[in-house]
This record gives structure tokens, C-alpha cells and sequence, in this order.
């Protein structure tokens, strides 16, 4: 047997945490205030069990954000404005503003909230008011199509409910915003038109009721993805949020950039819709501007 000594070594052993900490966009600027504010977080600043849906919706939202729209840099001081459609609550639409603000760097931004119900737009002041940002961060009671800007830079909307989701992409489009993110929720407006006897080879999917409910939700946003590349967005679709935070996890996110009307995005389009012998809402909605695009290929 062979036994060794040496002089003993001085140091401590450092112990790590087992739990890694997440670099979440609410940690990244002090967030207590607006978290208590919102009902996200109780008087101590803990996350509310019953609110951690909603809390990472808004966390995966606002990393979107930052992927699309970077930071300010020499941009700083430029005025930015930001449209949150169909706000409800918004708790995305203050998040927004202290993210762009404290985070992004783009110190004149504004963001407003838009949304026809009273009585959410009414407590949406409110938090502003407590938040004391009231005068960055807006709140109108309005319809989706009655509302207008002259410029915008980014266009939200986290579940604005079935053709709400077409309506807040169409106002982007036309007041030409750079960027556009949209996280549909329900939608319904295709499952009127197609059933059982709209395919043959589809026939015993679009029997099941829950089946053709999915099939239609993918149709809806394939639709919207390839109209807005039409109109000259590059557009991406992707799961923005764990399906354990919200089942309603897709978001169409877009950047204007690329040339309007393009042979290959118009004749992709144009074969699925004839296919399907379906007229999209937001194809209705958005006639004007794709009459010209289209009617070359029709």
C-alpha cells in the first residue's frame, strides 16, 4: 500500500445553484413597479401563480421584439411608434413601452393601445396613470379599422380574436409599418366555407369537427403569410411561446423589405386559395392593394 501526503490546500468551494436563471426581458429592466401595476405579481413581487401564462406570453413576445426590431443604436433619439390592436388588459402594451425605452434604447418611443371595449381601455389609463407614463403610453377606445396613423414603426397583436387578427394586419400594412407581429387566437372565418364536401381527398379529416377547426387555423395563417410576402414583407412563422403557456402559440412575425408582387409568392398563393376555392378575409380586406398583383396571374 502507498500513501501520499501533501500540505493541505486553502480554498473554498463554491456551490451553484441548481436552477438556472433565465435572462427573461422582464428582468432586464426594473419591472417591479409595471408587475404589481399589471397583476402580474403580488405586494412582494412574486409572480402570481394564476398570471404565469400571461407573464410568459408577454416575456417570449418581448424576445420577439428585440430579434425583429434590435436595438436603437444611432436611432436613439428618433421618435418610434408602436400599436398594440386589440390590447385588452395591456399587458403587453406598457411591457412594450418600458422594454423599447429601457432596454432597446429608443428613449422617444410611444406606444398605443387600441380596443373597442370601455371598460379595459378605462383600467388601461389607469396603469398608466400609476405608472406614470400616461403621456407615452396611450389608450383609445376604437374599432381596429377606424383607427389611423401617418407613421408607424411596429404593429402588435397578441390574440385579437378571429378576422380582429386580419383587421390589425391590414392597418399595418396600410400605414406601412416596418414591422408587423401578429399571435392570432380563435379563428373561424374559413370553417363557414369549408366542410366534408369542400375535397374528396379531404373528406374524412373535415368530417371531424375538432380536425377541420386545426386544418383551418394552418389554412388561415398560410393564407396571411403569403399575402403579406405578396405585399413585400418577409414574413416567418413560428411558435413564439411553450403550448403550456397558451395552446394559441403561432405568430406570424414581418419585416417590409422585399419587392411587392413577385411571380413566386403571388402563384404559391393563388394555387392553394383556387384549390381550396376559398376567398380569405384578409385577401377581401386588402383588394386595393393586391387587385394589381393578382390580376396578372388570375
Amino acid at each position: 500500500m502507498l500513501v501520499s501526503r501533501s500540505a493541505g490546500v486553502e480554498r473554498e468551494a463554491t456551490v451553484k445553484p441548481h436552477d438556472r436563471i433565465k435572462n427573461l426581458p422582464l428582468a432586464q429592466f426594473d419591472s417591479a413597479a409595471y408587475l404589481k401595476a399589471a397583476g402580474l405579481a403580488d405586494g412582494d413581487g412574486r409572480i402570481r401563480a394564476s398570471m404565469r401564462g400571461k407573464y410568459d406570453q408577454v416575456n417570449e413576445f418581448l424576445k420577439v421584439v428585440a430579434e425583429t426590431v434590435g436595438p436603437a443604436g444611432a436611432d436613439a433619439a428618433k421618435p418610434f411608434t408602436a400599436v398594440d390592436f386589440g390590447c385588452g388588459k395591456a399587458y403587453l402594451t406598457v411591457a412594450l413601452y418600458f422594454y423599447l425605452v429601457h432596454v432597446l434604447g429608443y428613449s422617444e418611443a410611444k406606444v398605443v393601445g387600441v380596443d373597442r371595449r370601455a371598460d379595459v381601455i378605462e383600467s388601461a389609463r389607469k396603469m398608466a396613470e400609476k405608472l406614470d407614463v400616461a403621456d407615452r403610453v396611450l389608450f383609445l377606445e376604437s374599432d381596429i379599422g377606424a383607427y389611423n396613423a401617418e407613421s408607424v414603426d411596429l404593429v402588435v397583436s397578441l390574440h385579437a380574436c378571429d378576422t380582429a387578427t386580419d383587421e390589425s394586419i391590414a392597418k399595418g400594412v396600410e400605414m406601412h409599418a416596418r414591422y408587423i407581429l401578429s399571435a392570432p387566437c380563435c379563428q373561424h372565418e374559413l370553417q363557414k366555407t369549408i366542410g366534408p364536401q369542400s375535397s374528396k381527398p379531404f373528406a374524412g379529416l373535415l368530417r371531424q369537427g375538432i380536425l377541420r377547426e386545426r386544418m383551418c387555423d394552418i389554412l388561415t395563417d398560410a393564407f396571411r403569410a403569403m399575402i403579406l410576402r405578396i405585399l413585400g414583407y418577409k414574413v416567418q412563422v413560428m411558435e413564439f411561446v411553450s403550448s403550456e403557456a397558451t395552446a394559441r402559440n403561432i405568430m406570424l412575425k414581418c419585416e417590409y423589405g422585399v419587392k411587392p408582387g413577385q411571380p413566386g409568392p403571388v402563384g404559391e398563393y393563388l394555387e392553394l386559395r383556387d384549390w381550396w376555392k376559398v376567398v380569405p378575409w384578409l385577401e377581401t380586406r386588402l383588394a386595393p392593394l393586391l387587385e394589381k398583383y393578382l390580376s396578372r396571374y388570375d
